[in-house]
Protein backbone atom coordinates (compact mmCIF):
# COMPACT_ATOMS: atom_id res chain seq x y z
CA UNK A 1 0.00 0.00 0.00
CA UNK A 2 1.23 3.14 -0.84
CA UNK A 3 0.33 6.87 0.05
CA UNK A 4 -1.74 7.24 -3.19
CA UNK A 5 -4.06 4.35 -1.85
CA UNK A 6 -4.77 6.21 0.78
CA UNK A 7 -7.50 9.47 0.59
CA UNK A 8 -7.79 11.94 3.76
CA UNK A 9 -11.72 12.40 4.41
CA UNK A 10 -11.78 14.15 7.24
CA UNK A 11 -9.57 14.97 10.12
CA UNK A 12 -10.71 16.04 13.51
CA UNK A 13 -9.52 19.44 14.67
CA UNK A 14 -6.49 20.35 16.73
CA UNK A 15 -8.66 20.73 19.63
CA UNK A 16 -9.61 17.11 19.10
CA UNK A 17 -5.76 15.89 19.02
CA UNK A 18 -4.94 17.86 22.41
CA UNK A 19 -7.82 16.29 24.57
CA UNK A 20 -8.85 13.05 25.18
CA UNK A 21 -11.61 10.76 24.49
CA UNK A 22 -14.69 12.10 27.35
CA UNK A 23 -16.92 9.17 27.35
CA UNK A 24 -16.20 5.35 25.68
CA UNK A 25 -16.51 5.72 21.89
CA UNK A 26 -19.95 3.67 21.27
CA UNK A 27 -20.15 2.29 17.89
CA UNK A 28 -24.23 1.15 17.10
CA UNK A 29 -25.39 -0.74 14.22
CA UNK A 30 -28.63 -1.29 12.52
CA UNK A 31 -29.26 -3.84 9.40
CA UNK A 32 -27.13 -2.01 7.04
CA UNK A 33 -26.16 1.19 8.68
CA UNK A 34 -23.03 1.38 11.20
CA UNK A 35 -22.27 4.76 13.61
CA UNK A 36 -19.33 5.48 15.58
CA UNK A 37 -20.34 8.16 18.49
CA UNK A 38 -17.45 10.22 20.57
CA UNK A 39 -17.17 13.21 22.53
CA UNK A 40 -13.79 14.85 23.47
CA UNK A 41 -12.86 17.09 26.35
CA UNK A 42 -14.89 20.36 25.89
CA UNK A 43 -16.42 19.56 22.62
CA UNK A 44 -18.94 18.60 21.21
CA UNK A 45 -20.42 15.03 20.36
CA UNK A 46 -19.32 13.54 16.79
CA UNK A 47 -21.16 10.90 15.54
CA UNK A 48 -19.60 9.24 11.98
CA UNK A 49 -22.70 7.54 10.35
CA UNK A 50 -21.45 4.37 7.40
CA UNK A 51 -24.45 3.76 5.49
CA UNK A 52 -25.14 0.59 3.30
CA UNK A 53 -22.53 -0.95 4.90
CA UNK A 54 -21.69 -4.60 4.16
CA UNK A 55 -19.18 -5.39 6.85
CA UNK A 56 -16.84 -3.53 9.43
CA UNK A 57 -14.27 -4.63 11.49
CA UNK A 58 -12.39 -3.49 15.13
CA UNK A 59 -9.05 -3.92 15.96
CA UNK A 60 -7.49 -2.73 19.02
CA UNK A 61 -4.34 0.27 19.30
CA UNK A 62 -2.03 -2.67 20.56
CA UNK A 63 -2.79 -5.14 17.62
CA UNK A 64 -3.56 -2.27 14.62
CA UNK A 65 -1.37 -1.85 11.60
CA UNK A 66 0.31 1.20 11.31
CA UNK A 67 0.24 0.65 7.50
CA UNK A 68 -2.85 2.77 7.30
CA UNK A 69 -2.17 5.60 9.38
CA UNK A 70 1.42 6.72 9.96
CA UNK A 71 0.64 9.80 12.23
CA UNK A 72 -2.89 10.10 11.23
CA UNK A 73 -4.68 9.50 13.98
CA UNK A 74 -8.27 10.79 15.01
CA UNK A 75 -8.51 10.85 10.89
CA UNK A 76 -11.44 9.43 8.60
CA UNK A 77 -9.74 7.99 5.21
CA UNK A 78 -10.35 5.54 2.48
CA UNK A 79 -8.57 3.25 1.49
CA UNK A 80 -8.38 2.88 -2.69
CA UNK A 81 -7.48 -0.86 -4.10
CA UNK A 82 -8.40 -2.16 -1.00
CA UNK A 83 -7.41 -5.91 -0.24
CA UNK A 84 -10.38 -6.55 1.68
CA UNK A 85 -13.14 -5.69 -0.85
CA UNK A 86 -11.08 -7.62 -2.93
CA UNK A 87 -11.09 -10.33 -1.07
CA UNK A 88 -14.61 -10.04 -1.16
CA UNK A 89 -15.26 -9.81 -4.44
CA UNK A 90 -12.92 -12.99 -5.00
CA UNK A 91 -15.06 -15.09 -2.49
CA UNK A 92 -18.39 -14.78 -4.10
CA UNK A 93 -17.77 -12.86 -7.52
CA UNK A 94 -21.30 -14.00 -8.73
CA UNK A 95 -22.98 -12.36 -5.55
CA UNK A 96 -20.96 -9.53 -6.08
CA UNK A 97 -21.93 -8.68 -9.08
CA UNK A 98 -25.60 -9.37 -8.81
CA UNK A 99 -26.01 -7.03 -5.73
CA UNK A 100 -24.21 -4.29 -7.43
CA UNK A 101 -21.48 -4.16 -5.00
CA UNK A 102 -19.15 -2.60 -6.95
CA UNK A 103 -20.03 1.07 -5.48
CA UNK A 104 -18.47 -0.35 -1.79
CA UNK A 105 -15.63 1.63 -0.63
CA UNK A 106 -13.06 1.01 2.22
CA UNK A 107 -13.30 3.10 5.08
CA UNK A 108 -11.11 3.23 8.36
CA UNK A 109 -10.22 5.57 11.24
CA UNK A 110 -7.86 5.38 13.97
CA UNK A 111 -8.67 6.75 17.28
CA UNK A 112 -5.68 7.05 19.30
CA UNK A 113 -5.64 5.16 22.65
CA UNK A 114 -8.58 3.07 21.62
CA UNK A 115 -8.03 1.48 17.70
CA UNK A 116 -9.13 0.69 14.29
CA UNK A 117 -12.05 1.02 12.83
CA UNK A 118 -12.80 -0.15 9.40
CA UNK A 119 -15.82 -0.62 7.10
CA UNK A 120 -16.53 -1.48 3.75
CA UNK A 121 -19.80 0.11 2.99
CA UNK A 122 -20.91 2.85 0.17
CA UNK A 123 -21.24 6.19 1.83
CA UNK A 124 -20.16 7.96 5.02
CA UNK A 125 -21.55 11.17 6.89
CA UNK A 126 -20.54 12.95 9.88
CA UNK A 127 -22.96 15.36 12.34
CA UNK A 128 -21.54 17.25 15.17
CA UNK A 129 -24.34 16.75 17.60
Amino acid sequence: MNGKDIVILWEASKAFFDSELQDDLVCSFSELVVQLRCSYMDQQEILLTFDSTFCFRYTTQSFSSSEFFPGMFNTLVEIKNSAWIKNLEENDPIRFKAWSLDYLKHYAIFFDRVGLYQFIARKYSISVI
